[in-house]
């Protein structure tokens, strides 16, 4: 498997800028690491400070490839029930897999990745 990051794309949508809306908007409801299965879920305050990193983190669209794979994974679930999912790069970042389409985004905030990096470490 290859990460969904290295199949050509660029470019951004207003898939983007409606998603980081949500979010300032208050609509998560939890984000929950998926991948390591035994992490906790956030807190409180983290999911505050996740939330808003990704509200102001420039993104990047691609091209999502066939397969990818990934060091661990998250999912964004909204107050309405709705989903997305995030993907933590084995070679570094975090992506933004949508429910539906071929575009994928790359949140460009080293903190942010740091922080799931410290949180997916975590064991419950």
């Amino acid at each position: 498997m290859i990460s969904s990051c290295s199949i050509g794309g660029g470019g951004s949508s207003g898939f983007a800028s409606t998603f980081q809306k949500r979010l300032l908007a208050g609509e998560v409801q939890e984000i929950k690491i998926d991948i390591p299965a035994n992490t906790p879920s956030l807190s409180e305050e983290e999911r505050a400070q996740a939330v808003d990193l990704k509200a102001h983190a420039p993104m990047d669209g691609f091209t999502l490839g066939m397969s990818y794979s990934g060091a661990g994974g998250a999912t964004i679930i909204y107050k309405d029930g709705t989903t997305d999912e995030l993907l933590i790069g084995t070679s570094g970042g975090i992506e933004l897999i949508p429910r539906s389409g071929d575009k994928a985004y790359l949140f460009k905030s080293d903190e942010l990745e740091s922080l799931f990096r410290t949180w997916m470490n975590r064991t419950g």
